[in-house]
């Protein structure tokens, strides 16, 4: 994520420059390898002080880190397995979520940072380079790898076609997925962060545009239709809970907003920086990247209800059976968090 029109917080600039240099190869080798076993770990959640001075409760405890490759950014859950990318290292881990043990890596040599499953099969968005990459989850290998536009950092598909966000460029490439070409290429006016499908919508958070909002992209028209006035720098968007949610990087917000408008319902303060965002268990989870914690939203009270120390960067999250699985980039490793 190397462009930074406005850096609301000095240290976020700092952390932006930094993944520049790992998208292109220029951090250490990750220690992972297919036979590399998780360690057990017995961490809990402190009480932490949340945004009013209340003192919030303990959240969960940190079961398990898996050691994978360099800089792991984005995770999912899909083919029984939770796939994780490995930005700087240029692969791809795949978890057994029973073993806890990295069955298999492959190699994605430009950079994978997100992922989507569709039509059978797993896509990485390259963003060390200009293409998506897909993997066959039934061989572990790559089948295909497709030119789009610089930068792409988030996926969506429906109607049998694949949108890529491209954030270096402010473009959308959608890939028909019978055919594997480009069908055509839209300006979107933002540069994207992590983008969510919901209502028949494209929502995408404007990370690097400048621009402080999420907008709505009917993905027949491909025009914009909504947009939701969110906090600097808004890193990704979620739907469950009977609204939206944005994470607000370097603002230390979440943004809680009505889908069916746009308008912003709430905004909640958050102990540290605000990004990677699921919802799951009733609840919103936050990832602090430079905090190296996750916090606990209620959505009742719409405020921090505990906070859970991590290690080494705190990033991407996903749900497996009752078990939050969230990347630690600057370790290296997974933590397998279990809700309390």
């Amino acid at each position: 994520m190397s462009r930074c029109r406005r850096t609301p917080k000095s240290s976020w600039a700092v952390l932006f420059a930094g993944l520049a240099m790992l998208a292109t190869g220029c951090g250490g080798s990750g220690h992972g390898s297919p036979s590399s076993g998780p360690s057990q770990s017995s961490r809990q959640a402190s009480p932490a002080v949340g945004a009013g001075g209340a003192t919030t409760a303990a959240i969960g405890t940190v079961v398990a880190q898996i050691p994978v490759g360099a800089y792991p950014d984005g995770v999912i859950a899909s083919f029984g397995s939770v796939w994780i990318a490995n930005l700087n290292s240029g692969s791809v881990s795949r978890i057994d979520p029973v073993t806890r043990r990295v069955t298999a890596t492959v190699s994605v040599p430009q950079g994978p940072i997100r992922f989507l499953a569709a039509d059978g099969e797993v896509w990485a968005a390259d963003y060390g380079g200009t293409s998506v990459t897909r993997i066959d989850p039934q061989t572990n290998r790559v089948t295909a790898t497709i030119g789009v536009g610089s930068k792409p950092i988030s996926l969506a598909a429906a109607g049998g076609q694949l949108w890529v966000l491209n954030q270096g460029d402010d473009t959308a490439s959608v890939v028909d997925l019978t055919t594997l070409r480009i069908a055509r290429t839209l300006h979107t006016g933002v540069a994207a962060g992590f983008a969510a499908l919901f209502d028949g919508l494209l929502w995408v958070p404007d990370f690097q545009g400048g621009s402080d909002k999420v907008v709505a992209v009917d993905m027949g028209t491909g025009q914009v239709v909504r947009t939701v006035a969110a906090g600097p720098m808004p890193v990704q968007v979620d739907f469950g809970l009977g609204s939206g949610w944005v994470s607000n990087g370097p603002d230390d917000t979440v943004t809680r907003f009505d889908p069916a408008t746009g308008a912003v319902q709430h905004t909640i303060r958050t102990p540290g920086d605000a990004g990677g965002l699921l919802i799951a268990d009733n609840a919103i989870w936050v990832a602090s990247y430079l905090g190296d914690t996750l916090a606990k939203i209620n959505p009742v009270t719409n405020s921090v209800v505990g906070t859970l120390a991590l290690e080494g960067d705190p990033n991407g999250i996903a749900e497996l059976d009752g078990y939050l699985w969230v990347t630690e980039s600057g370790g290296n490793e997974v933590a397998v968090v279990r809700p309390g």
